[in-house]
């Protein structure tokens, strides 16, 4: 008997395709051995402009993106939901990107993160 995968009620795949990345109605679908898995990135920045964008980014990307605006509503999100990758400002109030990673490392070492910093003073960077 086949092994199908369904997202929405769409076929995507059977057991003749193993371990394969799909996009169905625009969103990355990864299928594997642990099974159907959509990919999910977390955002935290405290600039708006920069998080809506990304975020428009990755969603076009077939990604399901969730926003953060401070280190520590992102710690929240991260200790109530799966998240599978995190893109993290270094400059930030109320918990910087430094501090947000330290306490990131202690609950979840696995969830990959990419830091990232924007200044228009190139001194700065």
């Amino acid at each position: 008997m086949a092994n199908k995968a369904f997202l929405y009620g769409n076929f995507i795949s059977d057991n003749s395709i193993a371990n394969g990345i799909f996009r169905c109605r625009g969103v990355t679908v990864i299928l594997g051995s642990e099974g159907l898995m959509l990919r999910r990135i977390l955002i935290i920045d405290d600039d708006d402009d920069i998080r809506a964008m990304l975020q428009d980014r990755l969603q076009a990307m077939g990604f399901v993106v969730v926003t953060a605006g401070d280190g520590c509503l992102g710690m929240e999100i991260v200790k109530s939901s799966w998240i599978d990758g995190i893109l993290l400002d270094i400059e930030m109030p109320v918990m910087d990107g430094l501090s947000t990673l330290q306490e990131l490392r202690r609950w979840h070492a696995h969830i990959p993160v990419i830091m990232m910093s924007a200044d228009n003073d190139p001194e700065k960077l």
